[in-house]
């Protein structure tokens, strides 16, 4: 890995600018983020907060395309290749 990044600290504007910048990319933030899910998750800490992960090499695949894109100038969006965690809320019927 070129650089470690406070993946927990960040903004998507600040990974933005480093991916830009060429000093990080979409395979390393990628490798951190699901490091990180892994340590924390169901090892360590145990936070249990993550129900689903995509798997690792779907990820990875993505995140390489992604890198290639950038490459080549096209830029999909302002969270084009940031890796992003989306907290669902469950809902209970009450009958």
């Amino acid at each position: 890995m070129s650089k470690m990044v406070d993946l927990l600290r960040l903004t998507a504007v600040q990974l933005q600018d480093l991916l830009s910048n060429g000093k990080i990319t979409t395979v390393e933030l990628i490798k951190q983020t699901l490091d990180q899910i892994e340590k924390h998750n169901r090892n360590g800490l145990n936070l249990r907060a993550i129900i689903s992960v995509v798997p690792r090499e779907l990820a990875l695949q993505k995140a390489t395309q992604l890198d290639l894109e950038r490459e080549r100038g096209h830029i999909r969006g302002p969270f084009h290749g940031i890796p992003v965690i989306v907290k669902v809320r469950r809902i209970t019927r009450l009958s």
